[in-house]
């Protein structure tokens, strides 16, 4: 069963990540992050057109099948797709949880997600 929901998981990551172009590459699956520290989150690029712009990077906590905001579009302003990183201080009053995750979100509204990832 839980050789299944992580066979789903990847499948469906790999699916955003196809239609997005983007595919997140930090961070990386089961680190730990600490709360006030910093999170550099990376993508790669494939095919993306130009003027294309990271409008939403949002935290994610929950089951693939559940995958609720934390923090929702913590983005400033839209950034150019091809800028391939962002860097987020981690609010002191996050939960600790071994169940998060990072969505982005482009300006033709398609999304792809981290590997899960921890924060203590």
């Amino acid at each position: 069963m839980k050789l299944l929901f992580i066979s789903l998981l990847s499948l469906s990551a790999a699916f955003a990540q196809s239609q997005l172009g983007l595919f997140i590459t930090h961070p990386e699956r089961n680190i730990t992050y600490k709360r006030g520290g910093s999170l550099l989150i990376k993508w790669n690029q494939q095919n993306i057109t130009p003027g294309l712009f990271v409008t939403d990077i949002s935290l994610r906590n929950g089951t693939a099948a559940n995958l609720g905001f934390v923090v929702q579009n913590f983005l400033k302003a839209p950034i150019p797709a091809d800028s391939l990183h962002y860097e987020w201080q981690i609010p002191m009053d996050i939960h600790p949880d071994a169940n998060y995750a990072i969505s982005i979100k482009d300006s033709k509204n398609a999304d792809a997600y981290s590997n899960r990832f921890s924060i203590a």
